[in-house]
C-alpha cells in the first residue's frame, strides 16, 4: 500500500489543465496515475496527451490508477485550497480522502503505463508571447479545420487559412524545419489549459515520424497528434508569406475606437457584410440594408501612405471583431495589397488579411 499527500491546490490545478486539454467527452477516465522514475499523471483525449512530473515523495508502485476527471472535479470542489489531499493506493482501488470526505475509485486490471514518445527540439519560444500568438492566430476558425506551423528562412509562422480570410503570426524565434497542420480543438484545448499556467520559455519538438508535435514547460509535456502538410498546402503557405512581405501599412486606427464601432454595426448589420472605405484620412464603416442606413466615420490617428486608394471594400464584421480583441495593442494598423485589407499590430507578427469583394462607388 502507498500513500501519498499532496497540496489540494496543486491536484486542483492538474485536474483543471487535463479537464481544458479532454475537451467535453468524458466516457474514458481522462487521467491515470502511476509511478515511472517518479510520480506521474497522464490525461489524453486520444488527439493531445500531457504527462505531468509530480514532484513529490512517494514510494515506488506497479499499478496504474484510472482517475475520472468530473468526479475528482465534483469532489475536491468546496474544499480549501491550503488543506492537503491524502492518496492511499493499494492492488484495487484508489482512496481519496480530503477534510471529512473519502472518495474510492475501484480499478479495473490491464492499465499499461502511458509511452512518452521522443521527441527533438526545433526551437524555443517566449512563453506567453507564443500562446497569444496562437490564440490570435485560431480564435475565428471552425472546429474541424487546422493551424498550420511553417518555417520558411528559418523563422516559424502560424497560420490558419478558411475559405476568404486568413490569420498569421509571426515568432521572429528560429527554428529548424517544420511544416505541419494541428487539428483546430486540438490547439484551441491546448491554449485554455496554458492559460492557467505561468512560464518563460516553451520548448516545441517534433517526434521521428513527424506524427506529433510536443509543447514542453517546467513538469508538463503535452504533445498533439499531426499531419504533414501537403505539396499544395506548402506551396499556398508560401505564396501567403510572399504577401505578407510585400503589405504596406496604410494608416492607424486607435484599438479601442475601431473595436467599439465594429462590435455596434456589427448588431446592426445583424451579422451581415458592411461596408469599409478609407477616404483621405477617414475611416468610414457602413451598412445598408432595406429598411435602413448607418454609416460611421472615424478620422484615423496616422496615415502612414501617400497613395492610398479610394477603395471600397465588402467584408464580415464578425470575422474581424474577435481577431482584433487579440491583437493586444494600444493601435491597429490597416495594410492593403489588392483585393485583400488587412489589419494587425505595429510590429506586423499579427495579421488578419480578409478577401473582401472590392465595389465600385457610382459617386
Amino acid at each position: 500500500m502507498t500513500i501519498i499527500e499532496i497540496e489540494s491546490s496543486r491536484l486542483k490545478k492538474i485536474i483543471k489543465y487535463a479537464d481544458l486539454i479532454t475537451g467535453s467527452d468524458k466516457s474514458d477516465p481522462g487521467m491515470k496515475l502511476y509511478f515511472s522514475e517518479g510520480l506521474k499523471i497522464y490525461a489524453t483525449d486520444g488527439g493531445i496527451s500531457t504527462h505531468f512530473k509530480v514532484n513529490i515523495e512517494s514510494d515506488d508502485f506497479s499499478n496504474i490508477y484510472d482517475l475520472h476527471i468530473p468526479t475528482l472535479k465534483l469532489f475536491l470542489d468546496k474544499g480549501f485550497d491550503d488543506i492537503p489531499v491524502y492518496i492511499k493506493l493499494n492492488e484495487t482501488e484508489a482512496v481519496f480522502k480530503f477534510e471529512n470526505e473519502i472518495l474510492s475509485l475501484f480499478q479495473p486490471s490491464g492499465s499499461v503505463i502511458p509511452e512518452i514518445p521522443v521527441f527533438k527540439t526545433t526551437g524555443t519560444v517566449f512563453f506567453q508571447e507564443f500562446i497569444n500568438g496562437i490564440n490570435f492566430a485560431s480564435i475565428i476558425m471552425p472546429e474541424n479545420d487546422y493551424i498550420y506551423f511553417f518555417v520558411r528562412d528559418g523563422i516559424l509562422f502560424v497560420i490558419t487559412i478558411h475559405n476568404d480570410f486568413f490569420t498569421l503570426y509571426n515568432s521572429n524565434t528560429m527554428f529548424e524545419n517544420m511544416e505541419i497542420k494541428i487539428p483546430y480543438h486540438n490547439i484551441r484545448h491546448f491554449v485554455k489549459a496554458l492559460s492557467l499556467i505561468k512560464n518563460k520559455d516553451l520548448k516545441i519538438g517534433i517526434n521521428l515520424e513527424e506524427t506529433k508535435v510536443a509543447f514542453q514547460t517546467s513538469g508538463i509535456l503535452t504533445h498533439i497528434c499531426t499531419e504533414l502538410n501537403s505539396n499544395e498546402e506548402s506551396l499556398y503557405l508560401l505564396e501567403i508569406l510572399n504577401l505578407y512581405d510585400d503589405l504596406k501599412p496604410i494608416g492607424v486606427v486607435d484599438f479601442k475606437t475601431f473595436k467599439a464601432i465594429l462590435a455596434k454595426i456589427s448588431r446592426i448589420s445583424k451579422n451581415g457584410n458592411i461596408e469599409l472605405e478609407i477616404k483621405n484620412d477617414d475611416l468610414i464603416m457602413s451598412v445598408k440594408k432595406k429598411n435602413l442606413y448607418y454609416s460611421s466615420t472615424e478620422k484615423m490617428k496616422e496615415i502612414l501612405s501617400e497613395n492610398i486608394e479610394n477603395t471600397v471594400y465588402s467584408i464580415h464584421p464578425g470575422k474581424i471583431k474577435s481577431a482584433i480583441a487579440k491583437i493586444e495593442d494600444d493601435d491597429i494598423y490597416i495594410y492593403s495589397h489588392h483585393d485583400f485589407l488587412c489589419f494587425g499590430n505595429s510590429s506586423k507578427t499579427k495579421v488578419l488579411a480578409l478577401k473582401g469583394k472590392i465595389l465600385e462607388r457610382g459617386w
